[in-house]
């Protein structure tokens, strides 16, 4: 008989019921499904979400062997965002099966970044003794400009935003540093950096900011 890991475990059967009523997995005020329709529950939510980013990775690779540059950095972006989705609702939250999903989301964004008009750099944060990593998108044009400096939701991810294919900021003549932070993956799980409550650390790393930005050669 498996025993339930949490307490809440144990009230699966009303996150499921809302799931089928919803057609969402999360954010349920909101219209419209997230969830293919042949979800029934939320342990077959990652199962399907992959079975998607595999899709559109498919096409995109086909595309991009045949210099269909366009459709193939659509179809990376796609597929990342799959992915992404996936590694947030796999089951056990911290198996094997979300760090996969998770590793092919970041393989997909890096060979979006590849294909962009805009250069988007891998960049180390650093923090308590070691870095956290973020993603900066350049913007066009010389001479200084503002940079945004942007840590994502808990469930979030660099990868997700901005969209460098719909980067409103570098149209304004602005960068972004998209952080993972502390307690955000990679950060928590992969490199074992966690939040504090009074969040004392962060800024520790919000400090170097300008520093990292100087040395990717960002006049900001």
């Amino acid at each position: 008989m498996k025993h339930s890991e949490r307490q809440r475990d144990g009230q699966q059967w009303i996150y499921d019921y809302i799931l089928k009523t919803t057609g969402r997995a999360v954010h349920f005020e909101m219209d419209g499904r997230n969830v293919p329709p042949q979800v029934k529950s939320i342990r077959m939510a990652a199962k399907f979400m992959a079975k998607q980013g595999e899709t559109a990775e498919r096409l995109a690779r086909k595309a991009d062997a045949a210099g269909d540059r366009l459709n193939a950095r659509a179809l990376f972006r796609t597929a990342s965002e799959h992915y992404r989705e996936a590694q947030h609702f796999a089951i056990p939250p911290l198996g094997a099966k979300r760090w996969e999903y998770y590793a092919r989301a970041r393989d997909c964004a890096k060979r979006l970044y590849e294909l962009t008009d805009t250069p988007v750099e891998t960049v180390e944060l650093p923090f308590a003794g070691g870095s956290f990593p973020a993603l900066l998108h350049v913007a066009p044009g010389n001479g200084p400009r503002p940079a945004v400096v942007f840590f994502p939701g808990m469930d979030n991810t660099k990868e997700n935003w901005p969209d460098p294919l719909d980067n409103e900021f570098a149209e304004r003549g602005m960068h972004v540093l998209a952080v993972d932070g502390p307690a955000e993956d990679p950060a928590k799980n992969h490199r074992e950096l966690h939040q504090r409550r009074d969040h004392g650390h962060r800024g520790d790393g919000e400090r170097h900011v300008a520093e990292d930005l100087r040395e990717a050669h960002v006049d900001a």
